[in-house]
C-alpha cells in the first residue's frame, strides 16, 4: 500500500519527489501552496511522523519545526487515537554483600564474601 499526502507518494525517491514538485509547479496557480507541500514532503521527521501516525509524534512535530503548519498539525493530533506505549525495564534483585572484618596488627582489613 502506497501512503500518499499532497499527491506525493512517500515511497518514491527524493529526485523522484522533486521532478513531481517541478510538474506541479508549472501546472499551478497557487505556488505557495505548493511550496508549502513540498516544504513538508522534503523533511524526514514529518515523513517519519506520517508514517508512524502517533499522538505525541505529532506533538513533537509541532514543536519541532521552523515552521509547523498548526492547523494540520492540531488536526494531526485530535484524530491520532495511537499512542506510544513506553515500559519500564526489569531489573535483577541485587545479592546482598556479608563484609567480614579482621584485625590484624593495628590494621583493619575488610573482606568481601559474596554469597
Amino acid at each position: 500500500m502506497n501512503k500518499t499526502m499532497l499527491g506525493y507518494d512517500l515511497n518514491c525517491s527524493s529526485d523522484e519527489l522533486y521532478t513531481e514538485y517541478h510538474r506541479k509547479l508549472l501546472k499551478a496557480v497557487d505556488k505557495d501552496e505548493i511550496h508549502f507541500g513540498y516544504m513538508l514532503i522534503s523533511d524526514p521527521q514529518f515523513i517519519q511522523t506520517f508514517q508512524g501516525s502517533f499522538q505525541e509524534g505529532w506533538k513533537y512535530l509541532k514543536n519541532s519545526m521552523k515552521v509547523p503548519p498548526t492547523i494540520l498539525l492540531d488536526n494531526c493530533i485530535d484524530t491520532c487515537k495511537n499512542h506510544i506505549s513506553l515500559q519500564l525495564p526489569t531489573y535483577k534483585k541485587r545479592k546482598k554483600k556479608k563484609f567480614i572484618v579482621f584485625y590484624v596488627l593495628n590494621i583493619y582489613v575488610i573482606v568481601c564474601v559474596i554469597r
